[in-house]
């Protein structure tokens, strides 16, 4: 069969939704006759966008994605398809958080062995208190990591949480970008810049040509924040929260707010913390909606 009809046909088959580059790509690549290469492919992309049958939703190729004719939704942080039961919401209280963090310390299901590792390697948790911030210079941060030790501590944060479609390969990809000095991770994560979350997701997608792996970047920087720094400045993007959000938020008479983009879905949950009367940490409000509600 003709590459360009190969083409032509998987293209339809994605019609229903905007796709991004890599989804094609597996598409493309799970044709028995299709032959052809990526830059061939995305060299028919680039044809059918200019003829005018595909339409660009966004810029990058990678970033991006692309859609039929007439399509007009982009693609960001994918949102839960999980029906949502209209059960009593669990109080945003004090008294609801100590229960809740008593109750996972002792479910068996949620075991944090990575809190273990940084015993080991560290001897002490956080690694460098608050009070030392001042005197960090974030490049000697690097010097405290081997690709190994970080390799295996990004490991457990997925093994705690029970990821399983992640690969050794996208891991060693996150490893690799924390550990490039251009990224610039360990200052961004002491400051708790929110814009990290996209940079890293990012590029685990265009390097590996994975899906988005938005729950697990978000739990690989909170660990970060947390383990080493002693700090509480991200919310975990997590499907079961997301669900329920939006009914939290009514609750204390707050609208619903747009939660396609990660530092988005931060302003929600940060939003609702800043309204509550019990004014809880982000790791406390995180684990109420996620424990009451998974």
């Amino acid at each position: 069969m003709e590459r360009t009809k190969i083409f032509d046909d998987v293209v339809r088959l994605l019609k229903d939704s905007p796709f991004y580059f890599n989804e094609l790509l597996k598409e493309l690549h799970s044709c028995k006759d299709w032959d052809g290469t990526d830059v061939y492919a995305k060299s028919c992309l680039n044809d059918r966008i200019r003829r005018g049958t595909i339409v660009r939703l966004s810029d990058d190729l990678y970033k991006g994605n692309y859609g039929l004719k007439g399509a007009k939704s982009e693609k960001k942080i994918k949102t839960t398809s999980k029906k949502v039961i209209n059960a009593e919401l669990a109080p945003l209280s004090e008294k609801e958080s100590a229960a809740v963090e008593k109750e996972i310390e002792k479910d068996r299901r949620y075991p944090q062995r990575v809190r273990d590792i940084f015993l080991r390697l560290f001897g002490r948790v956080p690694v460098y208190e608050p009070s030392q911030h001042g005197n960090i210079s974030c490049k000697d941060v690097y010097k405290d990591f081997t690709k190994s030790s970080l390799f295996v501590i990004i490991r457990q944060i997925k093994i705690d949480n029970k990821i399983q479609h992640t690969n050794n390969t996208q891991l060693n990809i996150f490893t690799a970008y924390i550990l490039d000095p251009i990224n610039d991770y360990f200052c961004k994560i002491l400051n708790g810049d929110l814009t990290l979350i996209e940079e890293m997701n990012e590029y685990v997608f265009k390097v590996g040509h994975y899906r988005h792996e938005w729950s697990l970047t978000t739990k690989i920087c909170k660990t970060f924040n947390q383990l080493l720094f002693g700090l509480d400045s991200y919310y975990i993007y997590d499907s079961v929260v997301n669900s329920h959000l939006d009914r939290y938020r009514a609750s204390y008479s707050l609208p619903a707010l747009n939660k396609d983009y990660y530092a988005n879905y931060w302003n929600s949950l940060e939003d609702l913390r800043l309204n509550l009367p019990d004014k809880l940490k982000r790791n406390e409000l995180d684990h109420i909606i996620w424990y009451r509600n998974k």
